[in-house]
This record gives C-alpha cells, structure tokens and sequence, in this order.
C-alpha cells in the first residue's frame, strides 16, 4: 500500500506541482488544501507528507495520518471498529516519524503552527472523532 501512496502522490505533483504559481497569482508560501471523507483522508495524508508545501488543511469527516493503510477494509470502505482512536493516533505519530527519520516525508516540524480545521460528527460509525 506505500508504494501506491507513493506513486499517488507523485502522480499529484506531476500534475500540480510543476506549474509556475506567481504567474498565476497564487503565493507558493500559503498554499492550502480541505477534502471530505476520503479527501479528507488524503488531504490530511499529503498535508503531513509534504508539509514543506501545504501550509494548512480543512479535514471534513476523515482520519489521522496513515490510518487508511493499516486498519482498512477496503471491501467495505471502512475502518475496523474495534480499533480505538488512542491506536490510531499513535500508529500516525509513530509511522511519521518514522518516515521523517528515512527521509521521506518533509520535516515534521513544519506543522507545527499550520491552520487546521477539522469538522466530524458524533454518530458517524466510520469517521472518528
């Protein structure tokens, strides 16, 4: 499954990334991203991969980082329920690091202070709160 994330997110900056912003009016320094449900999932997945880039997300109905590789179904499109959000929460931390340290994501420490808005509800049994 990492290796499709990788080729996912390669394929994103072919698309996106090569283009010249100031042309187009945009500030390279305060680009953003939101998505919902499984945007959310991914939005949030590139917001920590590339966080050198994407300066601030908006998470609607979605999951913490790398919790759509590890406890999906993906027949169902869901999480497994008996998994808690203290566990994930932790995989997320854990695998980022892990990744920074193998130099394959950007420095953590570039989310520290990024605008992030996260919007879920109570009775949603495949988004966590």
């Amino acid at each position: 499954m990492g290796n499709l994330f990788g080729l996912a997110v390669g394929a994103f900056w072919r698309i996106f990334g090569n283009h010249n912003l100031p042309a187009l009016a945009a500030n390279p320094d305060t680009i953003t991203m939101s998505g919902s449900s499984s945007g959310s999932f991914m939005t949030n997945q590139l917001h920590i991969t590339m966080s050198s880039t994407i300066k601030g997300v908006g998470l609607m109905i979605g999951g913490p980082f790398y919790s759509s590789t590890e406890y999906a179904d993906p027949e169902a499109f869901t999480l497994d329920e008996s998994i808690t959000k203290e566990t994930l929460v932790e995989l997320a931390t854990t695998k980022a690091a892990e990744y920074e340290a193998d130099g394959k994501i950007d420095d953590l420490s570039n989310i520290e202070g990024a605008p992030v808005y996260i919007l879920s509800g109570d009775i949603d049994p495949i988004a966590f709160n």
